[in-house]
């Protein structure tokens, strides 16, 4: 078949399989309240958060959720390229990095073998406690040396890099912006509000 021909076929067989995954993938979500997946585009949390079905888990801070991050995330994903990049020209640092949002320790565990990240760099998790506990756990079982967690955001003192890897769209009511103000008042961090770039 002439590459013309095939490229004509094959954009709109793309485009049919893609919807019929895209109508799948609605359907999914509003039978199951054990899917994971989302939709929809809202004005604010709330409203995003009262559009999710009444049986399904809300937010992250729940066992399941937690132990779904443990067994599917710990993977290198190609939006992590991008932070590689730039994390490999100032890691190892001697100051911690703060991790925030950062599930139960995957990049941690993702960039090691791409970074060197050395038996005396603390990397910070900053996560809601399921997670967090969740992480403890893994880091134990994995023998995962310099590897912390925390629920407590104002714990990135003293760190030199802060990575936040998709975390920001969730969190609610400016806790993270507080949370920076009052430590930039302690001198703690500096925090400038500017545009940000997130992967």
């Amino acid at each position: 078949m002439p590459d013309g021909i095939e490229a004509m076929i094959s954009t709109p067989a793309r485009a049919l399989v893609s919807a019929i995954q895209d109508l799948h993938d609605c359907w999914a979500f509003r039978r199951s309240g054990g899917s994971y997946r989302f939709r929809g585009v809202y004005s604010t949390y709330e409203e995003a958060e009262a559009a999710m079905p009444s049986n399904s888990l809300h937010g992250f801070n729940h066992g399941p959720v937690a132990n779904y991050f443990a067994d599917t995330h710990v993977v290198f994903n190609p939006s992590d390229y991008a932070v590689l990049f730039w994390l490999s020209g100032i890691l190892p640092s001697p100051q911690p990095l703060f991790d925030f949002g950062g599930g139960v320790g995957q990049s941690f565990y993702v960039y090691q073998s791409f970074v060197n990240l050395r038996d005396h760099m603390r990397w910070i998790v900053c996560e809601v406690e399921a997670l967090a506990e969740r992480g403890k756990a893994l880091a134990k079982e994995k023998h995962a040396k310099g590897l912390n967690f925390t629920t407590d955001f104002t714990a990135c003192n003293g760190s030199a890099i802060m990575l936040t890897s998709g975390v920001l769209q969730y969190v609610q009511g400016g806790s993270v912006r507080a949370s920076c103000r009052a430590l930039r008042s302690a001198r703690a961090c500096s925090y400038q509000p500017r545009p940000y770039v997130s992967w």
